[in-house]
């Protein structure tokens, strides 16, 4: 994938749709 430089509210919402991806995996195994 080639670098794309983003813009702050870009880079914020990435890092909080990803933060959000582990937390509901961490939800699913802790549930397991």
């Amino acid at each position: 994938m080639p670098p794309v430089i983003l813009s702050t509210g870009q880079r914020v919402a990435v890092l909080h749709a990803v933060a959000i991806h582990n937390e509901d995996k961490n939800e699913h195994y802790k549930g397991k």
